[in-house]
This record gives structure tokens, C-alpha cells and sequence, in this order.
């Protein structure tokens, strides 16, 4: 977006200069402008029409290009159970055929560049021959002198490229700019991507009572729960149990406020979540997923991602109750053992 007021402004500039010499041009010789301006519409519409199938072969180019990375990236990550399943040649092959398609679209994206420039070099050489034979004629018959020859003729770059050049770019610009203003606006307005909102009311430690009452909710159009009511009280064990999508991880999404329902209410403490606010909410409740994410530091740091202050007696207590305090004993630098990413340096276990 900020690009527009650099380059944009140069590309204007460009154009509003060659508008002078279109104007100096008009001036001199009426004839050799309608030539120009002939010439110039011919091959700014050539240049327009080379931008719009660039656009259109970049856009297959770039969706076969991230399709191939990513399938080169799955391979990466599950070579081991590619492996043990044998599954190499299978897996090779999709890849070639993926690489093929991808060097087809880069093939057509040069393709249609190098026709489009062929054709716009011979265009132009086309109306430079005209020109010279167009003031060939006039100076046989004293309609242009010769001076005024020369400097019209020294100006046909100007008005044909250039012009051509600067509007095509100044477009682009112009495309973009919409597009980037498109994206980052749908989510400064909340129009594409929706911002959480939280209440204002505070608890600094909650007691553990929970009530779904009548609540619905789903993923778009597919409602998960309908009508859901249930109440959990403080220091009460209880099970959710059920086949896979019916709504287990939901529950816990919705009570961590991850997601708005669509109806109903949920209570802790018997207060409504809406009006609590965010610490209430997420300091006060633990989520252990079925698939955690590690990132890609060293375990202490991890911890610190959740509570910058945090100490080592309490990253001790808690690797203790997690039962991983013997098993941090046996990497090589201990808490400060980068584990990588997704803990890929680790077992599953």
C-alpha cells in the first residue's frame, strides 16, 4: 500500500510529463500528433492486453506452484512413515507429475510474455518506419521543416513507450494498492475476519462451577449443538464422550470463549462469559489438546510464551506433574534443550 506514493507517483509524473510533449507536439505539427496519438492508443492496448493474460497465467502459476511446496513440504514431514509404508514411489511420482505441471505453467507465463513482447516491439518498429516515411513526404513538400523534423523524431520514444510503459505500470500499482487495501481493510473493519469482544466484569480466580444453557452453535451452516444444557459443579470429574465431530472439542472451544454461540448462554460461576473479560476467562481455564503445538525454542522458553515471569522452581513443579522432569534430565542441556518445531525433535509419547 505505501508503494503507490513512490513508485505511483513517479509513474504519474512520467505521464503528466509525456502529456507536455503531446501538448509541444500539438504545436508543432496537428498531423504528426493525430500519428502519435494513433500510435500510442495502439500500443498502450497492446500493452494492456499483454498485463491482463500475465495476470491470468501468474494466478495458475503461483496456485500449482503453492500446491507443489506444500506437497514437497508433507513429504518432508512424514518421510518416516512414507517409509515404513512403503509408499516412496507412489509419493515420488504424484511429486514429478505436480513439477511437470508447475514447469508448464511457468512455461506459459513466459510464453505469453515473449509473444506479447513480439508483438509490441514489431508494433512499435512498424509506426517508427511510418513515421520516418510519414516525415519523409512532409519534407519533400516543405510541410515540416527540418529542425522540426529532428525534434519531433527524437520524441517518439516519449510518446510511444514510455506513455505506453508508465500508464501499464502506473494500472498495476493501482491494482495492487485495491487488492492490498481490500485485504487489510476486510480485517481493520471487521468485515471478513470478526474481533473477539470481550465484557468488562473481572474475577481474578474462578471457583470451577460451569452451565451450558440451551446453547447452539455451528461451523457456518452446520449446527454442531443444538439446544445444549448441562452444568458442571466445583471439584465434580466429569467425561465427554463421544464419536468423532459430535462436538466434544466444541464444548471446550466455547468455553474458552474461542468461538460466539448462537444462542443461549454459558456461565461460570454463574456469570455470563460475555460480560467477562479476557483474563477471567483464559487465565482461569487449561486446555490440554489432544495435539499440542511445541514451538520451536527450548523448553524453558516454551514456558515462558505462557507466563513471561515464570520461574524455574515452577517450570520444575510443573514438568514434575506432567511426569517429564526425569525425561528433561536426559537431553543434553536439559531445560534449555531447543525441542523444534511441532516438537519434532521429541517422541510422541
Amino acid at each position: 500500500m505505501s508503494r503507490i506514493f513512490t513508485r505511483g507517483m513517479r509513474y504519474l509524473t512520467g505521464i503528466l510529463t509525456d502529456i507536455g510533449i503531446y501538448v509541444a507536439i500539438f504545436i508543432v505539427n496537428k498531423i504528426v500528433f493525430c500519428f502519435f496519438l494513433v500510435c500510442s492508443i495502439l500500443l498502450t492496448s497492446l500493452h494492456l492486453l499483454k498485463v491482463k493474460k500475465m495476470n491470468e497465467e501468474d494466478k495458475k502459476y503461483r496456485k500449482q506452484r503453492e500446491k507443489t511446496n506444500s506437497l514437497i513440504v508433507e513429504l518432508v514431514r512424514g518421510i518416516r512413515d512414507i517409509k515404513m509404508l512403503n509408499a516412496k514411489e507412489s509419493f515420488v511420482e504424484e511429486i514429478d507429475e505436480n513439477i511437470d505441471n508447475l514447469t508448464y505453467s511457468q512455461f506459459a507465463l513466459r510464453n505469453a510474455e515473449i509473444d506479447y513482447n513480439c508483438i509490441i516491439d514489431v508494433t512499435y518498429d512498424l509506426c517508427e518506419i511510418l513515421l520516418i516515411l510519414l516525415f519523409i513526404v512532409f519534407l519533400s513538400h516543405n510541410y515540416l521543416s527540418v529542425a522540426s523534423a529532428l525534434v519531433l523524431y527524437n520524441y517518439r520514444s516519449r510518446v510511444l513507450s514510455n506513455l505506453m510503459k508508465n500508464v501499464g505500470d502506473l494500472l498495476e500499482e493501482i491494482k495492487g494498492f485495491n487488492l492490498s487495501c481490500d485485504r487489510v481493510f476486510s480485517i481493520l473493519n471487521n468485515s471478513e475476519f470478526k474481533k473477539e469482544i470481550f465484557g468488562k466484569e473481572h474475577i481474578e480466580k474462578i471457583k470451577g462451577n460451569f452451565e451450558f444453557k440451551d446453547v447452539h452453535f455451528g461451523y457456518n451452516n452446520n449446527e454442531v449443538l443444538k439446544g445444549m444444557s448441562f452444568k458442571v459443579d466445583t471439584n465434580e470429574t466429569v467425561a465427554f464422550v463421544g464419536k468423532s465431530g459430535a462436538g466434544k472439542t466444541t464444548i471446550f472451544s466455547l468455553l474458552c470463549k474461542l468461538y460466539n454461540i448462537k444462542s443461549g448462554n454459558i456461565f461460570l460461576d454463574g456469570k455470563d462469559i460475555n460480560t467477562l473479560d479476557e483474563s477471567s476467562i483464559r487465565n482461569n481455564i487449561t486446555i490440554i489438546s489432544q495435539n499440542p503445538y511445541i514451538f520451536n525454542m527450548s523448553i524453558r522458553d516454551n514456558f515462558k510464551l505462557v507466563k513471561k515471569n515464570v520461574s524455574d522452581k515452577e517450570i520444575s513443579e510443573a514438568c514434575k506433574l506432567a511426569c517429564l522432569a526425569d525425561f528433561i534430565k536426559t537431553l543434553p542441556d536439559g531445560y534449555d534443550t531447543v525441542v523444534g518445531e511441532g516438537g519434532v525433535t521429541l517422541s510422541g509419547g
